[in-house]
């Protein structure tokens, strides 16, 4: 009995969808998977540390089989890259939050909180300064795109410092601030002494209000005393 057209167009249709060779899974859920895959690799680098790492444990962590990763990432590298593209997003969202504060002085003590805040929610240290540590240590293009990362953080706190007036100084504070922040969550972490940072924290919202102040606007009007936290005088 010969088939009608609507059967077998039905029939054709159902032979294309289950062929393994045709068959795709919808974008957003090849997206889906990709994030899922990009997040437990940020987790387990954070955890683990990437050298110790290894594809099977992301697959693993992200409930997905472990073939199904080559489709997305041909190499390790390659996912190592997409961890920082992903931390490259959360602090690019951060910065455009944050630029809605007038306030120079403000936007500072928002960095500092969350910076601090990323210490307290998490318990091997600072996801940053790991994340950068552990890939400029690998060197290569995750070497250079750690670099670029860190670099940005430096970067947009020389901009503030400078808008604070301090021009060619800027960069020197900058490096200054994130070394307090980050000397003291180091310090906090393998002491387990989470008084340590309460303490610098407080030291350091002190020292950026005394910067705050003095509101200079050329270099021959600094006190240059203010740019050395060590020597500041608490009120």
């Amino acid at each position: 009995m010969e088939l009608g057209m609507d059967e077998m167009t039905k029939n054709l249709w159902q032979s294309i969808v289950k062929s393994p060779m045709t068959h795709k899974p919808p974008e957003r859920k090849r997206q889906d998977k990709k994030h899922k895959l990009v997040l437990a690799a940020k987790a387990l680098v954070y955890k683990k540390g990437f050298s110790e790492t290894t594809l099977a444990d992301i697959a693993h962590q992200a409930d997905v089989p472990l073939g199904n990763v080559y489709y997305y990432f041909k190499t390790k590298e390659a996912i190592g890259l997409a961890v920082i593209e992903q931390r490259f997003k959360e602090w690019e969202t951060w910065r455009r939050k944050v630029a809605t504060q007038p306030l120079v002085l403000s936007r500072l003590m928002m960095f500092l909180e969350s910076f601090m805040t990323l210490q307290t929610d998490n318990d091997f240290g600072c996801p940053i300064g790991h994340l950068c540590q552990e890939f400029a240590r690998e060197g290569g293009a995750l070497g250079i795109a750690s670099r670029k990362f860190l670099m940005s953080f430096v970067a947009w706190l020389e901009e503030q410092f400078r808008l604070l007036g301090l021009a060619e100084l800027s960069l020197s504070t900058a490096n200054t601030f994130l070394s307090l922040s980050q000397g003291a969550i180091l310090l906090a972490q393998t002491l387990q002494e989470p008084t340590i940072m309460d303490n610098q924290r407080y030291f350091i919202e002190r020292w950026l209000k005394q910067i705050d102040r003095q509101n200079i606007h050329t270099f021959s009007s600094i006190d240059m005393s203010i740019l050395r936290p060590e020597l500041m005088i608490l009120e």
